[in-house]
């Protein structure tokens, strides 16, 4: 019943002490540490705005990245609560040498627009860029020379340089249409260059030369826990050398791109196992592949499953589930692949999951009821109350040694094992956590209340849920412990 939740937000709405020992998360969040200051060798710049062009904008945080010192980085932000498309007249060039990361919010979305008319990105050679958490979507690709003979693509980005894609999402690029001699190829991508791609997900992309999602025109390719579904022209297209190892593929699925999933496949000599596709078409060499496997993806296919881009879900009956051993979990270089797409953590199971998507597993809730309070002024932030009671066959809430994932409506927040701390002793003590994560200061409480059941208290600022409609979904996930409610929040200025 409602009068026996652990705290009644409804009732108490400025009610913030969790615990005496525990550090209060008040309204202005004043008493939580501010995120790091960015080190000495790199330059910030917030975006402000989601216009084309001006002060405040993305192109402009981009030219005067163009003046940041040699030997020195830039990393390119986003104001805290911007929310929207960026729609483009021209082309974003970044042609001076940068070395420049470009990130998009983790708590709410991004997307750039080429409307159709333009390609997202042009990187020259020399430049060394980083894009993560954003969305690029709708560019439509031009001619660019490649060694010496014009080719039409990249849609979403044209790479020269030294390019690395994280947690982002590339939805409806277009090569454009062959012409002049002209191969249109690379739909959302054409790589010249070097291209890393971790934990993303190309889909609804097309290229009529090859290569929907990403063509590789002898540069250097590495991909891992990446989606590749739905494109038009193919998934991946590759010119490079027969034998060479420049296309490097791990943990990847690839499924339903018409025209193939591998085109001009040369990734035998640079398969490092773990890959699923649902046709025959990418000449996998490990035993740890699958190929004409069908992937079992949500048939809904993009959708907003959390984090700050859309992704596509696998069902529990994917083979991609569990699929790669712990040891396994890496990318094309032998480093932890520790989250998916959205923020989740890897593993979810007893093994990571093939893909850009890691399926949640676990025990549902007897029961769970939450109340929700959004702040609609800055700084922004929440407050969650919730009381759950475990379902039968959970192997119990131990906050010390478990993941803890919190999601209302996109936004997500994964706390790590081993970062909450036991407040007393005894079987009924508390545990807290207080810190920042992705640069969100956030406080949480979870209480063991007796009679298997939990009070959960979490608190952050800096987190623009304003737009949220109602009814708001809220989910938390301890361990192998999961629970999803909606809640008509109250909202305060």
């Amino acid at each position: 019943m409602v009068s026996e939740r652990f705290v009644l937000v409804s009732k108490c709405v400025r009610r913030w002490t969790l615990r005496a020992v525990f550090v209060v998360v008040t309204i202005t969040v004043t008493l939580m540490p501010a995120a790091p200051p960015a080190q000495a060798q790199t330059t910030t710049i917030t975006v402000e705005n989601l216009t084309d062009s001006g002060a405040g904008s993305l192109r402009a945080a981009i030219t005067q990245s163009a003046s940041t010192p040699a030997g020195q980085s830039t990393l390119i932000n986003f104001a805290s609560g911007l929310s929207g498309t960026i729609l483009l007249g021209s082309t974003l060039s970044i042609c001076n040498g940068q070395t420049l990361t470009i990130q998009g919010p983790t708590a709410s979305q991004i997307a750039l627009s080429g409307q159709n008319q333009v390609p997202v990105f042009n990187l020259c050679g020399g430049t060394n860029v980083t894009i993560s958490d954003l969305t690029i979507e709708s560019g439509l690709g031009d001619t660019i020379d490649i060694a010496s003979a014009p080719y039409i693509g990249g849609g979403g980005i044209q790479n020269a340089g030294g390019l690395t894609v994280t947690k982002s999402t590339f939805l409806g690029n277009s090569s454009g249409s062959s012409a002049g001699g002209a191969s249109a190829t690379g739909g959302a991508i054409l790589n010249l260059g070097t291209l890393t791609v971790t934990n993303s997900t190309f889909s609804g992309n097309s290229a009529p030369g090859g290569g929907g999602g990403i063509a590789n025109w002898g540069g250097l390719l590495a991909v891992a826990n990446t989606t590749v579904s739905g494109n038009a022209g193919g998934g991946i297209a590759d010119n490079t050398p027969d034998g060479s190892d420049d296309i490097r593929l791990k943990s990847t699925l690839l499924a339903g791109n018409t025209g193939g999933n591998c085109i001009s496949p040369n990734i035998y000599a640079g398969d490092q196992g773990y890959n699923l596709s649902d046709d025959g078409s990418c000449n996998f060499s490990q035993p740890s592949d699958m190929s004409n496997t069908p992937a079992g993806l949500d048939p809904k296919g993009l959708g907003n499953n959390g984090g700050p881009t859309e992704s596509i879900a696998l069902l529990s009956t994917s083979p991609a589930v569990d699929a790669i051993p712990v040891a396994n979990c890496t990318d094309t270089n032998g480093n932890p692949v520790t989250t998916d797409q959205r923020g989740v953590s890897r593993p979810q199971g007893k093994a990571c999951d093939i893909g850009a998507y890691e399926l949640i597993q676990g025990v549902p809730f007897t029961s769970f009821q939450a109340d929700l309070l959004i702040l609609t002024g800055k700084p922004y932030g929440y407050s969650v109350t919730a009381l759950f009671t475990p379902g039968a066959g959970s192997t119990g809430i131990t906050p010390a040694t478990q993941t803890v994932i919190l999601q209302i409506a996109s936004y997500s927040i994964t706390i790590p094992a081993g970062s909450f701390k036991p407040v007393g002793k005894g079987s009924n003590a508390p545990y807290t956590y207080e810190g920042t994560v992705n640069g969100v200061t956030t406080g949480v409480l979870i209480t063991p209340l007796g009679g298997n059941r939990y009070g959960v208290e979490a608190a952050a600022s800096s987190v623009n849920l304003v737009s949220a409609t109602n009814p708001v979904t809220v989910t938390l996930m301890i361990g192998g412990n999961t629970g999803t409610t909606t809640v008509n929040p109250i909202r305060l200025p």
